[in-house]
């Protein structure tokens, strides 16, 4: 076959223009729409990652907005209470002494104690730091037991701190991914850790909400049995803290009323509960007895949380002055009460919160917390709240 050579074609100056210049169009185009589509991802993205932020953000901003409902005015005046700051501590040191008659009140606070990690439980790691040392931290992003990357952070945070306990939100885990929870405690035993699952929700307070509340620590129950030794939660903690508005007798009931519920749920668990300064204010007749509502959730627990936030240590109106109460009683009935400080941003007011003072402020007034309580056999070293906040917490 004969083969013919082609011809060169012409070349066409203007055509060849005209190509490169819708070529060009062309190409500029494709990055327009394809950045567009970028963005848009991006933009999705964004709107995913905002959702989940601010669900997260409601949570904590509701925390906070009944923390500072609880411990704003203690110490000062509570609805219906006229009680000055000289007055409450005259008041508590009266209690004090009424516990132990015939003993003073260092005298019951430093009784000497046998080391333990606090009433009702044993640390699941085998953990035997003095109850005076002792320091949990409250953990509200339960998103964190879905990333290798941020429970190392935890960890590694919590170790610096020297934290051995987390209060770690498990509410939703427990119902979605309860496997992921279940690897979370496991690590965190593997650190060291241990872990205490964190529920709660204002409306349990209510008869109507005693059933989901008490759902809830069967679960947990049922988790901590379902995990091996050594890699089990300590205990379940709530954190319902109920206002107790124009009828504190009656809403103080139904509170209580729970707390008897959770405990007889709680299996093998600690059960631990959050309380507000304000209870030892609140006089609740349960039985034909009267006492603080304090004591009464003291009795009703395992061990306490005191959200004790002020701060500084020393009287008035301190750390120290706000816990006498509960660290006395908890002694006196063979429980112990761990006090808590906050460390969030942009409270009001001010003084329930070291995020203007910051860490080595905090850590010197814990120091005085310490050296006064740590040797009574009611007290439980301390707790801060929260995570997010003491991470990023001033120097």
């Amino acid at each position: 076959m004969v083969r013919y050579k082609r011809k060169p074609a012409k070349i066409n100056i203007r055509r060849l223009l005209f190509r490169i210049t819708l070529r060009r169009i062309f190409t500029a185009s494709n990055i327009v729409i394809i950045g567009g589509m970028l963005l848009v991802l991006s933009g999705g993205a964004a709107v995913w990652a905002l959702h989940n932020n601010s669900v997260l953000k409601e949570r904590q901003l509701k925390q906070v907005a009944l923390r500072q409902d609880a411990t704003a005015g203690a110490g000062t005046t509570v609805p219906g209470v006229s009680t000055p700051d000289a007055k409450k501590s005259e008041d508590v040191h009266s209690a004090q002494k009424s516990i132990n008659s015939g003993s003073s009140p260092q005298q019951i606070l430093h009784t000497a104690s046998a080391v333990t990690t606090g009433a009702g439980g044993i640390s699941a790691v085998g953990n035997t730091v003095a109850p005076a040392n002792r320091r949990a931290m409250w953990v509200w992003d339960d998103s964190i037991a879905l990333s290798v990357s941020n429970e190392n952070q935890l960890f590694g945070f919590a170790s610096a701190k020297g934290v051995q306990t987390l209060y770690f939100y498990s509410e939703g885990l427990i119902d979605s991914n309860p496997a992921a929870l279940k690897a979370f405690i496991s690590a965190a035993a593997a650190h060291s850790l241990d872990v205490e699952m964190l529920f709660g929700e204002p409306e349990w307070v209510f008869t109507s909400g005693h059933a989901a509340a008490v759902g809830y620590m069967k679960k947990a129950a049922a988790l901590a049995d379902a995990l091996p030794a050594g890699s089990r939660p300590v205990g379940a903690h709530f954190d319902v803290e109920p206002k107790l508005g124009s009828d504190p007798q009656g809403i103080a009931t139904q509170y209580l009323d729970l707390l008897d519920a959770l405990r007889a749920a709680k299996g093998p668990l600690r059960f631990g509960a959050d309380t507000s300064m304000a209870f030892d204010y609140q006089i609740v007749t349960r039985n034909g007895t009267s006492k603080e509502l304090t004591k009464w959730v003291i009795d009703a627990t395992d061990a306490v949380t005191l959200m004790s936030y002020r701060d500084h240590a020393s009287a008035p109106d301190g750390i120290i002055d706000h816990g006498a109460m509960t660290v006395v009683y908890a002694a006196s009935v063979g429980k112990r009460a761990t006090l808590g400080v906050e460390t969030t941003c942009g409270l009001d007011p001010e003084k329930i919160t070291f995020c203007e003072e910051g860490n080595a402020f905090m850590e010197a007034e814990l120091g005085k917390v310490k050296s006064y309580y740590g040797g009574s056999a009611g007290f439980n070293g301390v707790a801060i709240h929260d995570y997010d906040a003491y991470r990023i917490l001033a120097p």
